[in-house]
């Protein structure tokens, strides 16, 4: 029977200086300056860590749909807009697609629009439905109609100078006048409809784009130009044979497509529709008219796109419209009808219920795409959240730049939401905390959000209430893989401040907190706890007990920095087994 023993090899020392501090990495592979977990620390003091600003909370709100800025804060809560917290007009409830155009801010589908110059609280479709009895007759642009004209196949035996003739023995009508110099019946190059009715003039403009229907003459039926509106009575291009009076059906529409998503660009409004498979423009510097084809350069726009898949977001970047699925980019180029080019990309677009994760921040677009989080500057998109681990567990993306930096919530597969933070100058992520934002906006220098409770918050704090401290917490990447070798922690040394940017006296005590897990155990052995401590160097002894790795853990309360940390380590080499005999 043999007894084993148990040779130790002489320590080799080694020290481990941390003097830039990384930001979260969930991959195995971490370097000793990043994070397995971060809680409320922020890159805004690189190299050095600390917490981030505390936010303000400002209100809570009942049921937001939308929410926005525009020269103030708005939102649709409920069935109502509000702009800088008053009421301005109804909506029907659900959420919406929202965007600014000039001094107008657009709610769709309800189709209406909010002047924040003038306070202005308008539809921009419109129905007109006849209340009493209309005239459609033949007319001049000016509005006179044309009397004892003859209808016929063949033209009037012996007329005289200035007589009318509608020829009716062609494919379409042709509306003619005699001329006794010539002896010859010449066409008249433009024919009019006049439409006269109670009321047909309140919400019908020139050159709107219109449909009518319900006319006792469905030749009448159909999409027009308006030529001229005057009192009680409109002009449209067109030709009929006879004076027509109805007492009652006639119906006017102006109408805007409907749209999944929706941007602004070179003065037209864009949108999308799934189910059409189409995209779609108003007309240049109108939002009212989507329908107003007239061959010029200020027409809306129409097109069919043939790539499977729905829509998922569309903004204005880089000089073109964009259009995404998840499997692909539609660029728009062109600044009229007559040239607009749509261009496809095929790469990785925005994800299935991430619409609001669009968001540019330094001149570069991101987004939440099946791949992962995207940065686009031109070409093609590259992803950036490899330190993230599996990007595919997460979903209900909403993202807002601010500053440097690019705030996205989403939501993991069990249903938790994590605000995460990238900079993107440092090219650092950060977890701030469980955040759900719903809706961001950038306004006035600062970045508002409305969270799952349908509570405002600044970002910065300098608007509303400050949060109390917070706590805040960051774990270490796995320390001791480089070596296979048994090793010990023979100390740490911290230069930290646990008041950062408090002023005396400190309004709540802060704490600091150092814990260290071995072998990937679960439990955190506590190595020192501090409270209310000014700027200054802690040299932290740990008790000896060799391990194979370890993590560390510091977290607390309050305002916090951490300026450098350094690991002193002795290894071991491997235990080394042999057998003596008894």
């Amino acid at each position: 029977m043999g007894d084993t023993v148990m040779k130790l090899v002489p320590y080799k020392t080694s020290r481990q200086l941390i003097s830039k501090f990384g930001g979260y990495n969930a991959l195995h592979s971490a370097a000793y300056n990043e994070y397995s977990s971060t809680k409320n620390l922020t890159s805004d003091e690189f190299p050095y860590l600390r917490t981030r600003d505390r936010r303000g909370f400002i209100k809570s709100y009942g049921s937001i749909t939308a929410f926005g800025a525009l020269d103030g804060l708005y939102c649709v809560d409920g069935t109502g807009f509000y702009y800088k917290d008053v009421y301005k007009g109804a909506v029907t409830a659900g959420e919406k697609v929202v965007v600014n155009s000039g001094a107008e801010v657009l709610i769709f589908p309800d189709n209406v629009s909010y002047n924040t110059a003038n306070g202005g609280y308008n539809s921009l479709d419109m129905t007109f439905t006849q209340s009493a009895s209309a005239t459609i007759s033949v007319s001049k642009s000016d509005g006179t109609v044309y009397s004892g004209y003859t209808v016929s196949s063949s033209p009037p035996s012996e007329p005289s100078g200035g007589d009318m003739w509608i020829d009716t023995s062609g494919s379409f009508d042709v509306m003619k006048i005699f001329s006794e110099e010539t002896n010859l019946w010449t066409s008249i190059p433009s024919t009019y409809i006049k439409i006269s009715t109670d009321g047909i003039d309140d919400d019908i403009s020139q050159y709107d784009g219109i449909t009518i229907s319900g006319c006792i003459n469905n030749d009448i039926n159909g999409d027009y130009i308006v030529q001229y509106v005057g009192i009680n009575y409109i002009i449209l291009y067109g030709l009929i044979r006879t004076e027509i009076t109805q007492a009652e059906g006639l119906t006017i529409k102006r109408t805007i497509p409907s749209m999944d998503y929706a941007t602004v660009y070179n003065n037209r409004v864009w949108g999308c529709s799934s189910e059409n498979h189409e995209v779609y423009a108003s007309k240049l510097g109108d939002p009212t008219n989507w329908n107003a084809y007239e061959g010029i350069s200020t027409d809306s726009y129409a097109v069919t796109i043939a790539s499977s898949g729905s829509f998922t977001g569309a903004i204005t970047y880089g000089g073109y419209v964009m259009f995404f699925k998840e499997n692909c980019i539609h660029r728009i180029f062109g600044n009229k009808p007559s040239n607009f080019e749509v261009n496809e990309i095929q790469y990785s677009g925005v994800k299935s219920g991430c619409s609001k994760s669009l968001a540019v921040v330094n001149g570069a677009l991101y987004y939440l795409s099946v791949n992962g989080v995207m940065e686009y500057t031109g070409g093609y998109p590259e992803v950036i959240s490899q330190k993230l681990g599996n990007t595919d567990m997460y979903s209900d993306a909403t993202g807002c730049g601010f500053g440097d930096k690019y705030y996205l919530s989403m939501k993991d597969t069990s249903g938790t939401y994590k605000l995460f933070v990238f900079d993107t100058r440092k090219r650092l992520w950060h977890i701030e905390d469980n955040t759900r934002m719903k809706f961001a906006t950038y306004y006035n220098d600062d970045m508002f959000f409305i969270d799952a409770s349908d509570d405002l918050y600044s970002v910065k704090g300098e608007t509303g209430t400050k949060e109390d401290l917070l706590e805040w917490e960051c774990i270490s990447g796995i320390y001791g893989t480089e070596t296979p070798d048994g090793k010990y922690v023979g100390k740490i040394q911290m230069m930290i401040d646990i008041n950062y940017g408090s002023v005396f006296p400190y309004e709540e005590e802060s704490t600091f907190n150092l814990d260290i897990e071995y072998n990937s155990e679960g439990i955190w052995n506590n190595l020192m706890s501090l409270r209310s401590e000014s700027l200054r160097s802690y040299n932290i002894p740990v008790p000896i007990r060799r391990c194979d790795h370890f993590r560390i853990k510091i977290y607390g309360k309050g305002d916090f920095m951490l300026y450098n940390m350094m690991l002193e380590l002795f290894e071991g080499g491997d235990y080394a087994a042999t057998s003596r005999r008894s």
